[in-house]
């Protein structure tokens, strides 16, 4: 452990700001964290100025289709999801807009692998585990206050009707 421990440096910082010197990493690795940011775009700009020549970014996320596919009840789902989960770019994860917003910020080589196919017995087994306590978080008005719970189950339901995917993208600077 103390290998580690000498080669790794944990910081709590913002994605869209983080004093890193320009240049200074080979790459940067996300998993379901970019959702997070509260603007993708200056997350994506921050991650460029501090990735080196040629360094890769490569993070994985759920992602949605245009909002256009939604039912309203549907966007209301997506929209208590992103507020119960502090996932403040959630509905901007369109695989395309996030494509589009890469190479706009300078990025190259840019992939979006849906992976939902080996997500999906991931979202089932989360699935099984909260389906009956949703239903007493349901009939007690309670979804709020099981951010967890609430966003598996109604996740898969989307999921279910292709409504929510996951991907994972890969750029080079």
């Amino acid at each position: 452990m103390s290998q580690i421990k000498d080669k790794v440096n944990y910081s709590l910082i913002d994605y869209s700001n983080t004093k890193f010197a320009n240049n200074e990493f080979d790459g940067i690795y996300a998993f379901e964290t970019i959702c997070h940011s509260p603007d993708i775009k200056n997350t994506f700009r921050e991650f460029k100025r501090i990735l080196k020549k040629k360094g890769k970014l490569v993070f994985f996320e759920y992602t949605l289709l245009n909002q256009n596919k939604y039912t309203k009840k549907e966007q209301q789902i997506l929209e208590l999801i992103k507020d119960m989960t502090a996932m403040w770019s959630f509905l901007e994860f369109i695989p395309e807009s996030i494509v589009k917003t890469l190479g706009e910020n300078g990025f190259r080589n840019i992939n979006a692998i849906d992976l939902t196919e080996n997500w999906k017995p991931s979202l089932e087994h989360y699935y099984k585990i909260g389906v009956i306590p949703y239903f007493f978080i349901k009939l007690f008005k309670l979804k709020r206050k099981f951010p967890n719970v609430t966003s598996i189950v109604e996740a898969h339901n989307l999921a279910k009707k292709g409504l929510l995917k996951y991907h994972a993208f890969t750029a080079t600077k």
